[in-house]
């Protein structure tokens, strides 16, 4: 989430659209993600994780590669679905944790998922490369 919304401006002005679409695009993306989240806490336990795992995968590669491969709008349009597909997978994965390392563990666990993505996030945010 944080390295295609930290990179995706960059991105799509040096592949030459202006500021103010890839900004656009860039708010669209955030949009999408969080867009995605609320309709899945609507949906609450109706939707399996595993389920919402599966298409968030699907969806990010789909988005990625799109992101990647297409120029101007139809990058723009790609990092809407990333985002859009971005949106279940750190829920889903938080709400997989405790079926996977047992109860006794999971509140360790999901502690340090926490940090990991906070430090990781803000490292690659902060790189120069």
């Amino acid at each position: 989430e944080v390295s295609i919304g930290s990179w995706a401006f960059v991105l799509l002005t040096d592949r030459g659209m202006s500021t103010a679409v890839a900004g656009l695009s860039v708010t669209l993306y955030w949009g999408a993600l969080a867009g995605g989240r609320l309709a899945l806490g609507a949906a609450g336990r109706r939707v399996a994780a595993p389920v919402v795992l599966g298409w968030s995968m699907i969806g990010v590669v789909v988005g990625g590669a799109a992101l990647w491969a297409l120029p101007g709008m139809g990058a723009a349009m790609a990092l809407v679905v990333a985002g859009l597909s971005l949106a279940g997978m750190f829920p889903a994965l938080m709400a997989l944790t405790p079926s996977l390392v047992g109860p006794a563990r999971t509140h360790a666990v999901i502690s340090a998922q926490l940090a990991t993505c906070v430090l990781g996030g803000a490292a690659w945010s902060r790189s120069r490369w």
